[in-house]
């Protein structure tokens, strides 16, 4: 299941798009790194009671279900009460005033995490995207929308009753046989303007257990905000030992110079045309514009 900010189209065949090589190719987590998951279902169910929905009723549910340590997804209890009331047409404008407040993005966000990422698109700009996972898809993409973000993002769908997967093994199934990362620009129109080799990957995410599995020699930004509480799956000991993995505790922490391509790479300046950034190995994948 992908997600992206606009339809994406082929046009122009791969091998006649400039490459550019950059040092790393930024993966970042949303729930919990990006994202505050609070202020996203506080959010939801503010609105979703002036359709009805009993706040209470939602977050008695929530907490019956994370108490057995698993995600819950409020969406999903909401499409079905609002199914069961015959009144799934109104889940449409539930989403399009969920978005709409996305004007006001930056309260979803974590402090710090606008300012990153606005670096991460200063020239020279850095390639990154979103690697996410839910129980409910749908969920995930009302949150990115939401939070302001138009680049492109892939989301793991996660069984319901199961534990968010690592990571790592997704990323290292997006590498070329040579190890770096081939990966597709797009500008705002969805037309292919470049085709990125990166030589590295850094994943930015707040659970340990996310890490496992990445290529070794990896990039990764293991992040700790102080208003988290435990992470709910594993600590620093589980971060693999053959990474280059730093504990951080706002997204200030990462050394955006380890990031940046250097001033005289060939073809940099298309970079400031592109706004999302798809590994290679997904551009077989149905996109979807949300």
């Amino acid at each position: 299941m992908t997600y992206t900010g606009g339809m994406f189209t082929s046009e122009q065949p791969a091998g006649e798009l400039p490459t550019i090589e950059v040092p790393v190719f930024v993966v970042m987590d949303h729930d919990r790194t990006r994202a505050r998951v609070d202020a996203g279902v506080d959010r939801l169910l503010h609105l979703a009671a002036r359709h009805g929905i009993d706040e209470m009723a939602v977050r008695q549910a929530q907490a019956s279900i994370e108490a057995d340590g698993m995600s819950f997804a409020p969406l999903s209890f909401i499409r079905e009460l609002l199914a069961r009331n015959g009144r799934q047409v109104e889940l449409a404008q539930l989403r399009d005033e969920f978005v709409t407040n996305g004007s006001k993005a930056d309260q979803l966000l974590y402090p710090g995490v606008s300012q990153f990422e606005h670096g991460l698109r200063s020239a020279p700009s850095v390639p990154y995207m979103v690697l996410t996972a839910g129980v409910d898809t749908e969920w995930q993409e009302w949150k990115l929308a939401a939070s302001g973000f138009d680049g492109y993002a892939h989301i793991i769908p996660v069984p319901e009753g199961s534990l968010t997967p690592p990571k790592g093994p997704v990323i290292t199934s997006w590498q070329s046989p040579d190890n770096t990362y081939s990966v597709t620009a797009y500008d705002v129109s969805g037309r292919p303007v470049a085709l990125i080799r990166a030589h590295n990957v850094m994943l930015v995410d707040d659970k340990a257990v996310s890490f496992q599995g990445l290529p070794a020699g990896s990039h990764g930004a293991y992040v700790v905000y102080d208003d988290a509480g435990l992470i709910s799956q594993g600590n620093a000991s589980m971060l693999p030992a053959d990474c280059s993995i730093t504990t951080v505790h706002d997204l200030s922490g990462i050394n955006m110079q380890l990031l940046r391509p250097d001033a005289g790479t060939t073809n940099i300046g298309i970079l400031s045309q592109a706004v999302s950034y798809v590994p290679l190995a997904l551009d077989n994948y149905t996109m979807e514009a949300v």
